[in-house]
């Protein structure tokens, strides 16, 4: 085996290895869209076909033996077919992310589909000529006056895959592009130099990196789009919560205005423009699509504790120790876990509910405590009345990478049972 034979050898095994690992890898991963899937079960399978019958054509010609005088040509044949034919899957790819376009129905895949057509044709002639290339009875390759001509359609092809990038650069991302642009660059770097250094197969090794990374750009590009779907559904999920306030609780705020007009007129006047800042805050808080400062949060909390107050005649106690406030957190995160520290916190016999909020600055960040006497309700299910604490914990990961701990401390002697639930946020 000569140095020569012994380096594409290596080039292709290396190409088989990385087409069989995104093979088995696309088969196994399940949450891909059905279109990408097949495009690259496709891909890496016309990538096994292309190296694999390459490797044959390669140490068939090596061997130099007349009797394989068909096995090289066919060989090559096959290979130089599958070859090409990431180029035009290529053509097909661009025009179908990110776009409701028919792919049957564009300039761009008839122009390629054509051009690959052309391709196959002088392949196919060149099996009974001689002036692009031939094999001679002993075996021995050979390129003819012609060969180059060979080389213009895959040319061509990718020309016309690179005007399609540069049509559609600002319908798709800033990842697409430069997906799309080096899956272009790398395979015709390899076409040029195999062009002048006849023998070494770059074009393979060259078309092996870039199906790995157009492979790997899809994934990153799934992952991300996996991961706002999740975001967005959670928005909705607490969108839908905060449309769906509890009317008994409107219905009893209502009532308890109405008497107080007559007993308390001040405390009626503060007790509405207290619900009418909870009412608002509410609202807000569905147009949030990020986080917002603490401060807004606390205000929505006193708000509804204002209002909860009047309605329970003041058998809540409510203590703020608001050491820093100089940091963000999604909306609908504070509130509902004083919301359901009354919910949850109150005797059923009555008696006065204790409740705490206070941040505090940590090493990593900073911890917004709620602390609530009463009963403790447990771990976050995602089942009644746990959804909303469940779709915050969600919100929470997206949006700011934080967490929410709740702690149930069983009643004593001298103590009542306790909850303690604790949004961790990190450093900005």
């Amino acid at each position: 085996m000569t140095d020569l034979t012994f380096i594409n050898y290596t080039i292709l095994i290396i190409g088989l290895a990385i087409s069989l690992s995104g093979l088995l890898l696309m088969l196994a991963i399940r949450f891909l869209a059905h279109w990408y899937k097949s495009f690259f079960v496709t891909l890496f399978t016309i990538m096994l076909v292309y190296l694999g019958f390459n490797l044959v054509c390669i140490l068939s010609m090596a061997a130099a033996k007349p009797e394989d005088y068909y096995l090289s040509k066919i060989s090559m044949y096959i290979y130089s077919i599958a070859s090409s034919l990431p180029t035009l899957m290529l053509s097909y790819l661009i025009i179908n992310v990110n776009s409701k376009t028919h792919i049957k129905g564009t300039m761009l895949t008839r122009l390629s589909t054509f051009i690959w057509i052309v391709y196959v044709a002088l392949l196919s002639i060149t099996q009974f000529t001689s002036f692009i290339y031939y094999f001679t009875p002993d075996n021995v390759y050979h390129r003819g006056d012609y060969y180059y001509l060979l080389l213009v359609p895959p040319a061509l092809m990718m020309v016309i895959n690179f005007v399609g990038v540069i049509m559609r650069w600002k319908t798709i991302t800033p990842r697409q592009r430069r997906a799309f642009t080096i899956y272009l660059i790398i395979p015709l770097i390899g076409t040029v130099i195999q062009m002048f250094f006849f023998g070494i197969v770059t074009i393979a090794l060259c078309a092996s990196i870039a199906s790995l990374y157009m492979f790997i750009f899809s994934l990153e590009d799934h992952v991300d789009n996996a991961m706002d779907t999740v975001k967005t559904n959670a928005d909705q999920k607490a969108s839908i919560l905060a449309l769906q306030m509890r009317p008994h609780f409107i219905y009893n705020t209502l009532t308890s205005i109405y008497y107080l007009c007559d007993e308390d007129t001040e405390k009626a006047k503060s007790t509405i423009l207290a619900f009418t800042s909870y009412m608002r805050k509410n609202f807000t808080a569905l147009s949030s699509e990020d986080t917002i400062p603490f401060a807004d949060e606390l205000e929505h909390t006193k708000a509804y504790l204002e209002v909860e107050k009047t309605r329970f005649d003041d058998d809540i106690d409510v203590e703020y120790d608001i050491s820093y406030t100089d940091f963000k957190l999604p909306s609908l995160t504070l509130q509902p876990l004083a919301e359901n520290a009354v919910k949850h916190g109150r005797k059923p016999d009555g008696g006065i509910l204790r409740l705490i909020i206070r941040t505090v600055q940590t090493k990593t960040g900073v911890d917004v405590i709620v602390e609530n006497t009463g009963a403790a309700f447990g771990e976050i299910k995602n089942d009644d009345p746990h959804i909303a604490l469940n779709n915050m914990n969600e919100r929470l990961k997206m949006m700011c990478n934080g967490t929410l701990t709740i702690k149930g401390i069983p009643a004593t002697e001298t103590e009542d049972a306790r909850t303690i639930a604790t949004i961790s946020l990190p450093k900005s």
